[in-house]
Parts: C-alpha cells; sequence; structure tokens
C-alpha cells in the first residue's frame, strides 16, 4: 500500500511540474513586459584564444496595442560597421519580420527564415536569439528546482510546437532556469537539432532600473560550447517606459542610417 501511495504521489508531483513551466514562463514574461525600452550596449566578442573585439550599439523595443513587440539595433563603432542597422518586427501570425541595413550597401536586405539560425554580425547570438519570443510557439514543462550559488531556480524544458521553428532557430529544446525569488531569467542552456548542447546564456549584475518598478540583468555572456567562443553584452543606460516614436520600427527609418 506505501509503495502504491508512493507511485501516486510520484505521478501526481510530475504532473504539477509539467502543468507549472508555463506558469514560471508567463511570471517571467510579466517581469519582461514593458511599453518601450531604449538601452545602450557594448558588445565583446571572445575568440576561442581570449582575444576580444568590442562593439558599441544602442537597443530600442516597443509593444504596440496589439501586444507585438518590435525591436531596432544600431551599431555606432568601430568605425568599420558604424551605421549597421537591424529592425525586428513581430506580427500577428506568432511570425517575426527582420531586415539589416548595410551602409556599404546603402539597403536594407530582409533576412529569410533559413538565415536566423545564423549569427548575427559575427557575434555567438544567432537572429532567432535577438529576436522577438512568443512565448505561444513553445510548450514548457517544469522539470525540477535546484539550488545553485544559494538561488533557488526553476528548471524548464521549452519546446517549439512546430517543426518548422526548430528548423529555423536550429534549437531542438532550451532548458530555462528562473530565479524563483524574483521570476527573471539566469540561465538557458540550447541544444541543437541533433539534441547536443550547442550554447549557454548566462544572465547576471541584475540591477533595479530608475523610475520604474522592473529589474533588468546588466550583463549576458552567450558561451558557444561547440565553438569555445563567446560574446558578452553589457548594458548600461536602461530607459523604460519613457515614449519611443513609432516611426523608428520602420524599414524607411532603417534605410536613413
Amino acid at each position: 500500500m506505501k509503495t502504491l501511495i508512493f507511485l501516486l504521489l510520484s505521478i501526481i508531483s510530475l504532473a504539477v511540474l509539467g502543468q507549472n513551466g508555463s506558469e514560471w514562463i508567463e511570471r517571467f514574461e510579466k517581469q519582461m513586459k514593458i511599453s518601450d525600452q531604449e538601452v545602450a550596449l557594448t558588445m565583446q566578442l571572445v575568440s576561442k584564444n581570449g582575444i576580444k573585439r568590442e562593439r558599441k550599439l544602442q537597443w530600442n523595443t516597443m509593444e504596440n496595442n496589439e501586444g507585438l513587440e518590435s525591436s531596432y539595433i544600431v551599431f555606432d563603432a568601430p568605425a568599420d560597421i558604424a551605421g549597421t542597422a537591424f529592425l525586428s518586427v513581430e506580427s500577428s501570425n506568432n511570425s517575426e519580420d527582420q531586415w539589416l541595413y548595410l551602409p556599404a550597401l546603402k539597403r536594407s536586405r530582409r533576412i529569410s527564415s533559413n538565415e536566423k539560425s545564423n549569427s548575427f554580425m559575427g557575434s555567438d547570438f544567432s537572429y532567432s536569439d535577438i529576436g522577438n519570443e512568443n512565448t505561444d510557439n513553445s510548450s514548457y514543462e517544469l522539470l525540477k528546482t535546484v539550488n545553485e550559488n544559494g538561488k533557488e531556480l526553476k528548471v524548464i524544458e521549452a519546446i517549439y510546437k512546430e517543426q518548422s521553428k526548430i528548423k529555423e532557430t536550429g534549437y531542438a529544446k532550451r532548458i530555462i532556469y528562473i530565479d524563483a525569488s524574483n521570476s527573471m531569467m539566469v540561465k538557458t542552456d540550447f541544444f541543437d537539432t541533433k539534441d547536443k548542447l550547442a550554447k549557454q546564456l548566462v544572465c547576471s549584475d541584475f540591477k533595479a532600473i530608475a523610475g520604474s518598478n522592473k529589474v533588468r540583468a546588466h550583463r549576458y555572456e552567450m558561451k558557444n560550447l561547440q565553438k569555445g567562443t563567446s560574446t558578452v553584452l553589457l548594458f548600461s543606460n536602461y530607459h523604460i517606459d519613457k515614449g519611443i516614436d513609432p516611426d523608428i520600427f520602420t524599414i524607411r527609418n532603417l534605410e536613413k542610417n
């Protein structure tokens, strides 16, 4: 009888874990939800040998009245890529359109779905990594709770519902670690289509943003575990919900650089 009760409790516990996966993702999404955001970034490209190359950029995001998000990135330095810009616009059909503007060509080009798993500007982030994540595109299962560095972390498996998204992103699954104390993501493991661990994103240096009730990680590091390279993003001068001109998120503005 005790064995049967233990088995039933185990089954119930596993069911609850799976159901709560989406709940934790919703909590994280709520923490990240804003009307608009403007932030300065330093991007450090770190080679396998530890050699660093540095870039400066500005990143703006905005959510419209329909809850759809747009992103605009422009590089300020070094001189050889200054003016290069990227635009991502989420559409109502759970997809997004992306364009890259190259000053040397004086025109923008659309990023096809086949290119979204490619490196973004030579970094360890892909176009899909920096795009807009629609949580409805994935299913989430809470696998377990662990303690790391004194923090209680919820470990959640995310799998795209459509095979087309797996092909587009190049990820068979993602394992997301969320800090139970503030519902913020602290780490994500990315598995390739062969189900091998390919990359790991670590978020750290969490700080409250002045003038808002939001907390943000000020350091992201994407480690390419297969190549031995990494890309570090250092965030500064955060401005949240200050009001951004929606015309920034247009192809016309993109091609003005």
